[in-house]
């Protein structure tokens, strides 16, 4: 669920699926294609979080339009041969700014371990395959060039953009800022890596990213920090722009060297389930990821653990404190618990694979083994 303090701040959350997500229920929903079509359903649950700086305009249009700039983006030989995107089968979470679509419908066909993978789950690998090599990383550029477009010379927001979609057994998370998202594995079970606390997105605050600082040079533009009565005050910035972070989307001002192009990532769900926290820099700023955990580890409720964070942040920043939003999302382990024997295949997939470095393709050995007991458990 979201949480946020100060109501005229520039951030902006949007959530469209439940804030409890058992991924062995994705694929209940409306089909992704008409009732006459014979492709099967698919089905995915969506959230994001934008931090909007020199006004709100960019982070609410973010909120409300990368959804579909990142599913238009998607070849359409991944998704499916249906030409309609994917739909959510889940309810909306509710609040400010936040999309709401819900759905009901039936599983399709039958397989084993083993078996030809069938059409849902060629399809589901599609999806997923086609978000980290084109969806994201066009949907965003598209986005940024669409809200460039729209506002002209005097639009002069911008904001950071961290959307993470869950699809089967696998998050995939689109990053541009320094608007951070973490995945916490959740207690040990059998044949399970140990606890971890992963951070899945990146990070493109330029005092925190050489790499960046090493991008913007080669791109022709400086860094440095702004000067204030002849003396350089604050954070490292981007100039042109003065931005302090080296990826957004929007900042006409800092023209090509404030990258619109996201780090992507992919992470693969443990079966003990876990849960993922987004959040602006109000709340990293505070805290830690470990302290962040630890404070809400034992709040079953995603809402009130939100809320608690917000709160934690508050407390520790006063009244120095940036707008603050954050999004906390479950990730349940199914009812029927995979069984634990020497034909499953190693979990060794709790590690965050960033797909602008290289393609990973081992995810589907995992997704293709749970994908038979998921279907008998929503059978």
């Amino acid at each position: 669920d979201r949480a946020c303090d100060d109501d005229d701040d520039d951030d902006a959350g949007n959530g469209n699926g439940h804030n409890r997500i058992d991924p062995s229920r994705l694929d209940r929903g409306v089909p992704s294609a008409p009732a006459s079509s014979s492709s099967p359903p698919l089905h995915y649950a969506c959230f994001g979080v934008f931090d909007g700086h020199g006004g709100k305009d960019a982070a609410r249009y973010c909120s409300k339009e990368i959804e579909t700039h990142i599913l238009d983006a998607i070849p359409s030989s991944s998704s499916s041969s249906s030409s309609s995107p994917p739909q959510s089968p889940v309810k909306g979470i509710s609040g400010k700014g936040v999309k709401n679509s819900c759905g009901e419908g039936a599983d399709e066909g039958d397989g084993g371990i083993g078996d030809a993978p069938d059409e849902g789950l060629d399809a589901l690998e599609g999806f997923i395959s086609g978000l980290g090599t084109r969806g994201f990383r066009d949907g965003f550029q598209s986005c940024d060039c669409e809200w460039k477009a729209l506002v002209g010379k005097h639009g002069k927001s911008g904001t950071t953009a961290t959307v993470a979609i869950v699809a089967g057994w696998e998050i995939i998370v689109a990053s541009v800022g320094d608007t951070l998202a973490y995945f916490s594995t959740g207690s040990k079970g059998k044949g399970d890596a140990p606890h971890q606390i992963l951070r899945v997105s990146g990070n493109h605050r330029v005092d925190d990213n050489a790499a960046e600082q090493r991008r913007v040079i080669q791109s022709g533009g400086k860094i440095g920090k702004a000067e204030f009565e002849g003396k350089a005050v604050g954070p490292k910035r981007i100039w042109p722009g003065g931005l302090a972070m080296a990826r957004t989307i929007g900042d006409i001002e800092a023209g090509a060297i404030a990258s619109s192009d996201p780090e992507v990532c992919q992470l693969s769900i443990p079966h003990s389930g876990g849960r993922l926290v987004i959040a602006s820099d109000g709340l990293w700023d505070a805290v830690t990821a470990k302290q962040a955990f630890s404070a809400i580890k034992t709040v079953s409720s995603p809402s009130t653990a939100a809320q608690k964070l917000v709160k934690a942040s508050v407390k520790v920043l006063g009244k120095n404190r940036d707008d603050i939003t954050v999004i906390v999302v479950d990730v349940m382990p199914p009812k029927q618990s995979v069984p634990e024997d020497d034909t499953v295949p190693p979990v060794k997939q709790h590690f965050v694979r960033f797909l602008n470095e290289r393609p990973y393709d081992r995810w589907k050995v995992w997704n293709r083994y749970v994908w038979h007991y998921a279907k008998q458990d929503i059978a």
